[in-house]
């Protein structure tokens, strides 16, 4: 088995090939009906590109951290915000939005693998639930600091991912639901805040 410890990326391997196979076990599962497509090239084309997407999250979150002497936290919620602000501090400013920005291609994607991440509270449950998993890893392992506001940041960029998709669905779907303009109105809304914040927040620090 030696030869197995001079595969380069054997850890990202091992995650990439569990969620390929996870992904794929998963859909039949639940059940024709809640394919977004009946072509089988494209459900394959997106397992793909989630279980792409998955590892790498995987390969910058987990699997290539330094092991602390013991568990780290940060349970005080929007601490990393109120640091920004109150040291002016660039590098966490970006740490920040590299969390928002971790899931956000989750949320973009997501909605194409099944219908009901087509449901905001879905793909919302879903980024939660990873977020929180991600973070309990690093607590329990030792390989960073777990905290609520990773937990937010991922789950905010999942939720801006999804609103990604909804305004592109919207512009090819024909056949919208009653009132789905207001739905969209809400999450452009929403968005706008978002960005106008962290666009002030920046603005503040440099």
């Amino acid at each position: 088995m030696e030869y197995l410890s001079a595969v380069p990326y054997k850890q990202e391997i091992v995650v990439f090939v569990s969620v390929f196979i996870f992904l794929q076990i998963l859909q039949p599962l639940c059940g024709k009906k809640n394919w977004i497509h009946d072509s089988f090239y494209f459900r394959q084309m997106v397992i793909l590109v989630l279980s792409v997407y998955f590892t790498g999250v995987a390969h910058y979150t987990l699997l290539h951290r330094d092991v602390s002497a013991g568990m780290k936290y940060e349970l005080s919620l929007f601490w990393s915000y109120r640091y920004v602000m109150e040291n002016s501090s660039i590098e966490f400013f970006k740490e920040v939005l590299y969390n928002v920005l971790l899931l956000l291609p989750m949320g973009l994607l997501i909605p194409l693998y099944m219908k009901p991440f087509q449901k905001l509270r879905f793909t919302f449950l879903a980024g939660l639930l990873i977020s929180c998993f991600i973070e309990v890893s690093q607590l329990i392992f030792y390989l960073g600091l777990f905290e609520f506001d990773d937990i937010f940041n991922n789950t905010l960029g999942a939720y801006l991912g999804y609103s990604i998709y909804y305004c592109a669905a919207c512009t090819r779907n024909k056949n919208r639901k009653k009132c789905w303009y207001l739905k969209l109105g809400g999450l452009l809304l929403i968005d706008a805040c978002v960005i106008g914040y962290f666009y002030g927040l920046w603005k503040a620090i440099v």
